[in-house]
């Protein structure tokens, strides 16, 4: 035992090693040696960077739509000091806000890793704690560039980023094992092999390895977690603005969606046929731009939901499958402790594609609103068998607020209403199905809803919105560290921003170390952050650092995920309705089957209005409360 020891010490040793001209880290690896950089934070911490190595074969040729295979390696040493370039995709429109940036270019040769370590002069080889993480928009957009860990790698970890094909190019999906889909998520399966194989190299700790997901990236991490096939390839989930169950990664709709919205894009190209294979090699032999542009018609039509997205595969043989079952029932299988929460903006996302929109008047946001963000919403939700009710109600509780003219406060209404349809909501859900089980790991939820000081501007997107509350994106990267804040808000932080954002920080520091975001061990007796309990709807209060327990479902989240699917399911007259479409008899609508829908209107007006007092009796007792406090 004492040799095998040594032996595994000196293997340790000699796979990082300098370069003993250039002084440049260079560590060796199954597939090769990779040479990196070592560069230095704003505060003179070094880490060595090694950035843009191959972990699959190119996604080209034979490959384009298939499941990845591992590189096979390279024979002189790899100089891995760039980023590489983004995978194919949809790119939003540019304006003067601040935002991180996007690709400098794209290809369909884009499945690379990038990990930053601790520096093995200053600090030696340990057993660090391994972040590896996901990010990307909705599956659609995304590039793992925009979020360097240096930062990150400076507090004692090692960070890993991976790249993964998104849109058509990682989700084409036809039902039957040639177009499988699920393409991405694959990617990024064969992106954990590689950490668990290669990670010790660069000095991360195997065995204590935390996925950080943002976006699509927390929703496929929440996916990793309940495939049989990755047991052991990490030990906590960070899940940031997703879940499964958001309409836009899949959870509303289904395979059924993603397999029309697959045969449309197969059409417009001339590819569909009666043979599956010979469908699938056009499709291999066209320019990815034109598969691009087929996929862009689809997206910008406003139907998110209506292209191609990860599901189950199930009608594979048993050994082949990834996501053997539908997101609920996977959700309850999951047996890694998880962190998981939103930003109050989070719906600024979904706005990232739609031009000019702060510059539109009153009227056209309204249209906008109602031509588009609704009936799109309630088709994503797949609530359309009653639609025109769940439309009225939807509009009532959203728009009704904004006073008529007010073209700021119709567009914050909107913000909220994607926010909370798209994010708030299925996050919600998914930490009650998460923490069900008395047994469960245990679930921590939070909310980011302002940075005071810190104008909640447009971090993320070039969307030019700037919002009341923390946008989306604001999480990620207060966690991904100073210099990506910084740059985005093109200044310095103030003593009191650092103050609080390193504070924020902590919380999601510890976790990744201890699997508790406030550890006792850590001697934070001021505040202790609960898991998550159902009954109690409790979350944590990032900016305030404190606990909250609402022990009704907040507003927004109850409308979609309890009253809307309710309203959905009522067994009004069916001859009233027709695909959504009320049957006029002459003039009007049948007597009966208006008063039911009347009546049922009122009934839900009630509720609205009596839930409605309840909040603001609960906001005024706080507001007592804190007014006492204050003298």
């Amino acid at each position: 035992m004492a040799w095998h020891n040594f032996l595994v010490f000196l293997f340790f040793c000699s796979s990082f090693v300098i370069d003993s001209f250039g002084q440049e880290p260079v560590v060796m690896l199954k597939q090769g040696a990779v040479k990196g950089l070592r560069t230095y934070t704003e505060t003179r911490i070094a880490i060595n960077s090694f950035l843009g190595i191959p972990y699959v074969e190119p996604p080209l040729g034979r490959l384009r739509f298939s499941s990845p295979e591992r590189h096979k390696g390279w024979n002189s040493t790899l100089e891995a000091y760039d980023f590489k370039p983004a995978c194919p995709q949809i790119l939003p429109p540019v304006s003067d806000a601040p935002s991180l940036a996007f690709p400098p270019n794209t290809s369909e040769d884009c499945l690379f890793i990038n990990v930053w370590a601790p520096d093995a002069q200053n600090s030696g080889l340990r057993n660090y704690p391994v972040v590896v993480l996901f990010e990307g928009d909705e599956f659609v957009s995304g590039w793992p560039g925009r979020f360097p860990g240096l930062d990150l790698a400076a507090e004692g970890l090692v960070v890993v980023s991976a790249s993964y094909r998104l849109n058509v190019f990682g989700f084409f999906y036809l039902g039957i094992k040639e177009a499988r889909g699920n393409y991405g998520l694959l990617d990024q399966y064969l992106a954990l092999l590689w950490v668990r194989e290669n990670v010790a190299a660069f000095g991360g700790d195997p065995s204590s390895v935390t996925l950080l997901g943002h976006g699509a990236g927390a929703a496929s991490a929440l996916m990793h977690a309940t495939s049989p096939r990755t047991t052991g390839l990490f030990h906590r989930i960070i899940a940031m603005s997703g879940t499964p169950l958001a309409s836009w990664a899949g959870g509303q709709k289904g395979a059924a969606s993603a397999m029309a919205a697959s045969r449309e894009i197969a059409k417009s190209l001339g590819c569909l046929r009666q043979n599956a294979l010979s469908a699938m090699n056009c499709l291999r032999k066209l320019p990815a731009d034109d598969l691009l542009q087929a996929f862009k018609k689809l997206y910008n039509g406003g139907n998110w939901s209506e292209i191609p997205l990860p599901v189950s595969d199930s009608f594979l043989p048993e050994n082949d499958r990834y996501l053997p079952d539908d997101a609920r029932k996977a959700l309850t299988k999951v047996t890694v402790p998880v962190l998981l929460g939103v930003t109050s903006s989070d719906g600024i996302a979904a706005l990232a594609s739609i031009n000019n929109l702060p510059q539109r008047g009153y009227q056209e946001l309204l249209q906008f609103a109602e031509q588009v963000t609704i009936p799109g919403l309630i088709s994503q939700m797949a609530l359309e068998k009653k639609q025109i009710l769940v439309k009225e109600i939807v509009r009532h509780h959203y728009l009704s607020r904004a006073r008529d003219g007010d073209a700021e406060a119709l567009l914050s209404q909107i913000i909220k209403l994607y926010s909370d349809a798209m994010y708030h909501a299925p996050v919600h859900e998914t930490a009650n199905i998460l923490a069900q089980n008395i047994n469960s790991p245990p679930v921590y939820v939070y909310h980011l809803e302002n940075l005071y000081s810190i104008p909640g501007s447009d971090f993320f997107h070039q969307t030019g919105i700037n919002s009341s509350g923390a946008s989306y994106g604001t999480d990620l990267i207060i966690f991904m560290g100073q210099s990506i804040l910084a740059k985005v808000l093109g200044r310095r932080w103030t003593v009191a921003e650092e103050r609080l954002l390193i504070a924020i920080r902590r919380f999601w520091l510890n976790f990744v170390r201890q699997g508790n975001p406030t550890p006792s061990v850590y001697g934070y007796n001021s505040v202790t952050w609960r898991p998550y309990s159902p009954a109690e709807g409790n979350f944590f209060n990032l900016e305030n650092q404190q606990m909250r327990v609402e022990p009704l479902p907040r507003e927004g989240i109850s409308l979609w995920n309890n009253l809307l699917p309710k309203i959905d399911s009522l067994q009004l007259e069916t001859s009233t309705e027709k695909q959504g479409v009320p049957i006029m008899q002459g003039n009007s609508m049948s007597y009966t089957s208006t008063t039911l829908v009347l009546g049922v209107l009122s009934l839900v007006l009630g509720v609205l209005l009596v839930t409605s007092l309840l909040v603001m009796k609960r906001r005024y007792g706080r507001y007592q409360d804190n007014a006492e406090d204050a003298f």
